[in-house]
């Protein structure tokens, strides 16, 4: 690739990080359900063996906190569909 090219997607890549950065946290769950439904059945199936992976890594109010994201991340995106 060249690098004039290289450069134009970085500053595409650098401008929807920037955009997403200002979005809330509804329109952020709804960005990323879009974009998961882009990828690859494999690359959400490598996902979720990494989730399963860490499984019992976290305790307590970590692990509470990190759960209710993760539940309340899946619920939106339920109902967003």
């Amino acid at each position: 690739m060249r690098l004039a090219a290289k450069l134009d997607a970085m500053t595409v890549l650098e401008s929807i990080n920037r955009d997403l950065a200002e979005l809330d946290t509804k329109s952020l769950v709804k960005a990323a359900g879009y974009i998961r439904s882009l990828l690859p059945e494999s690359a959400l199936q490598k996902r979720v063996e990494a989730i399963e992976a860490l499984h019992g890594c976290l305790e307590g109010e970590e692990h509470d906190g990190f759960e209710e994201a993760v539940l309340g991340a899946s619920t939106e995106l339920v109902k967003s569909n």
